[in-house]
């Protein structure tokens, strides 16, 4: 089920450098870029999932409508601004995350069907023949980057020159919506107007759209 080996391991610290040490790696392991993990076993009648039904087979066709590709001159947008405001994103445990959605991630259907066939709703797990697993917050910090501790990105803004600097947003929102026929803003658009602007605007017109777009 695991293959312990010595690889170059990247700490989810901003910062630090990768280290030669032992790790556990789940199988089945890619060996390259470009070759597609092994297709799992699809008899699934050799390992029972007790949460779904004999006649339960997913036989129509699945759209990966929540998938978000990335967005064109974003990878460029994030990398300048990076220049000048790494050390903040860092201080604020953002970096890894915001570093981490300038890539992109292959998709493997048939593999995430295989998963989706393996999920237990009851109990929010996966039904492995070896047991249940689910994703915890840890998952969450290590592969995602995203920080788990702090106040909620909904939290009111108080401090007077997050304000000021909420309002330069809502203004600049109000100024697009002007030269369009929609109701809504897309991202191209506020990509187009803030970008280039400098200063903390433009930082704080990045991070918006990040957490819109990616968080």
């Amino acid at each position: 089920m695991i293959e312990e080996k010595e690889e170059m391991m990247v700490p989810h610290v901003s910062g630090v450098l990768p280290t030669l040490r032992k790790a556990h790696f789940l199988k089945p392991i890619l060996t390259s870029e470009n070759q597609p993990p092994p297709r799992p076993h699809s008899d699934l009648s050799l390992f029972p999932n007790p949460c779904m039904k004999m006649n339960e087979v997913i036989t129509k066709r699945v759209l990966f409508r929540g998938r978000i590709r990335q967005q064109k001159g974003w990878k460029e947008w994030v990398e300048e601004l990076q220049k000048t405001h790494q050390e903040i994103w860092k201080k604020v445990g953002i970096l890894d995350a915001i570093r981490a959605s300038i890539y992109n991630i292959r998709r493997h259907d048939e593999l995430i069907i295989w998963l989706a066939q393996r999920w237990c709703p009851e109990t929010n797990t996966f039904v492995f023949p070896w047991g249940e697993t689910t994703m915890t917050l840890e998952d969450v910090l290590i592969l995602g980057g995203f920080s788990v501790l702090g106040a909620s990105v909904k939290f009111p803004v108080e401090n007077p020159e997050n304000k000021e600097l909420e309002k330069k947003l809502v203004d600049g929102c109000a100024e697009i919506k002007k030269n369009t026929i929609n109701f809504f803003v897309t991202h191209n658009q506020w990509t187009n107007y803030f970008k280039g602007c400098g200063g903390e605007v433009e930082n704080a017109a990045l991070i918006a759209l990040w957490l819109s777009r990616y968080g």
